[in-house]
């Protein structure tokens, strides 16, 4: 009988440790055996007059040339950066001088 609620409490106890293992590791992103990892983005620099030309219709103001950036960004999440800048650069001369 001793044997019988040892063995069980050992089994029980060998389960807490298994979930205890699968909840950290869960935590920290493994999964089935694949730690997940996000690739290392490159990021590749924007040509610096593009990004001079931008601040500069600007007038210097870094956060809304960043903002333009982002939104021409959020809608078109298939182009590259260089051509987020270059959307944001002729919509800024489309909507002042109307070219």
């Amino acid at each position: 009988m001793v044997e019988l609620i040892f063995g069980l409490l050992c089994l029980l106890f060998a389960g807490l440790i298994g979930v205890t293992i699968w909840m950290v590791l869960q935590a920290i992103g493994v999964s089935t055996g694949k730690i997940l990892v996000k690739p290392i983005a490159r990021k590749k620099r924007v040509d610096p007059q593009l990004e001079e030309r931008l601040l500069t219709l600007c007038g210097g103001n870094h956060a809304l040339a960043r903002r333009l950036v982002a939104h021409a960004h959020d809608y078109n999440r298939d182009r590259s950066e260089e051509w987020c800048y270059e959307k944001a650069i002729a919509d800024l001369i489309r909507d002042r001088y109307g070219r």
